[in-house]
């Protein structure tokens, strides 16, 4: 009967499973992409137990750049902007994204301190996760590394792609400006990395001057990165982030970046790292080892992660937990968890984003599709803490899992 209690319960049952297949169906939404390729690094301690010639080593470098167009802060100071993907993988300890700095073969500390007799670092900087509290720590922030510091600021998520951002230049007074995007379109201050460095920095050519990716040259095979690199776009001008955006979009989009680009792969591979800009920057790999090859579904993505829309928040802003799924890594059925750990207890997230207590799948006995869907949570209320999200998938009925958990950390303040 119209307006009876059962009537109205059965609605809600049925606005309920609406709500549950418009999800599901925005979750495995099939997607067709481009294939893409990157450079798949297995981080140090692989490195480390290979076998190779001493020392093992897993980068590429460009050697002096700084006579091709690309000195540390552009030409006549007037910067350098470096565009990059990245997919972290959890390790402990160091990573390295790239660094501009001496890279002369030694391969050992003296690399590093070049400079003042052997005392001191000067002339080089690097963005990419440090490790948090000690060097050998599991969590890590980013980091801008420079002036033999490391300044921080964002929790790094593993087992999810960022695109970033590195500009630098030096103003008219010869202070050294940095701001590290770390995860764009982001651009808000909890999302990036800045430091001014006095005029009296990064003024001195290093003895071998390189712009080194995937190792750190003065301590080969100890701070690997873990994951995958891809998209590399650098321009020896400090683009507006505009620009920036327009060319993440569309390399050589607008005239600064036309003017400015310097060195261009978007799809590297183990076998073709060359400069695809037409200036012909090539790198080179140095010794005999490489990261083996991404593509589009390869372990480099994992089948199940969450990103979120910030690390930290207040309890009167609203998290949004985009929870993405990627076909290929595993091809057989599985049971999908997302679970959010908070206070010691576990809360599953289901379809029509209630968050319930337990180990509950989100799907069960399916296949890993293409897709994501966004889930909303006021915290209004919410304790203040550090919470993790876990994704991952398993067998059928079973806690056997398929493939690594992804987790992603964030906190809630006053």
């Amino acid at each position: 009967m119209t307006g009876s209690a059962p009537a109205r319960r059965m609605a809600r049952v049925g606005r309920l499973a609406a709500i549950a297949a418009t999800l599901l169906v925005r979750l495995v939404a099939p997607a067709v992409a481009q294939t893409e390729t990157g450079l798949d690094f297995p981080g140090s301690a692989a490195v480390s137990a290979m076998p190779g010639p001493y020392p093992r080593t897993m980068r590429f470098k460009f050697e002096n750049p700084h006579l091709t167009g690309l000195p540390i802060y552009g030409p006549n100071g007037q910067g350098v902007t470096y565009i990059w993907r990245a997919f972290p993988r959890q390790q402990p300890g160091y990573y390295t994204a790239f660094f501009w700095g001496n890279d002369d073969g030694r391969n050992d500390i003296g690399t590093f301190l070049w400079a003042d007799g052997g005392r001191a670092a000067d002339s080089y900087y690097g963005a990419h996760p440090y490790p948090r509290g000690s060097s050998s720590a599991t969590l890590h922030d980013w980091e801008i590394a420079l002036e033999q510091g490391d300044p921080v600021n964002g929790a790094v998520q593993y087992g999810r792609w960022h695109t970033q951002a590195l500009r630098v230049w030096a103003d008219a007074q010869g202070n050294k400006h940095h701001e590290f995007y770390w995860d764009l379109p982001n651009v808000d201050a909890a999302h990036r990395v800045e430091r001014v460095s006095p005029a009296s920095y990064g003024n001195r050519v290093p003895p071998a001057p390189a712009l080194t990716w995937g190792d750190a040259p003065w301590a080969p095979s100890n701070e690997v990165w873990s994951g995958v690199l891809r998209g590399f776009q650098i321009y020896n001008a400090a683009l507006s982030l505009p620009d920036i955006m327009s060319e993440i979009n569309a390399p050589r989009s607008t005239a600064a970046g036309q003017n400015a680009i310097w060195y261009l792969n978007l799809n590297p591979t183990p076998g073709d790292i060359s400069d695809k800009s037409g200036r012909g920057h090539h790198p080179v790999w140095v010794g005999p080892l490489r990261p083996t090859l991404y593509t589009t579904g390869t372990p480099g993505a994992p089948p199940l992660s969450v990103s979120l829309n910030k690390t930290t928040l207040t309890r009167s802003e609203t998290l949004v937990a985009t929870v993405t799924a990627v076909a290929g890594t595993v091809t057989e059925p599985i049971d999908a968890y997302v679970v959010l750990e908070a206070g010691g207890g576990y809360y599953s997230l289901q379809l029509d984003g209630r968050l319930v207590p337990g180990l509950i799948p989100l799907a069960r006995n399916v296949v890993v599709p293409n897709g994501s869907a966004a889930f909303s949570f006021p915290l209004a209320g919410a304790p203040p803490g550090t919470y993790t999200w876990l994704a991952g998938v398993t067998a059928p009925g079973t806690a056997s899992l398929l493939s690594p958990l992804v987790s992603t950390p964030f906190t809630i303040v006053p």
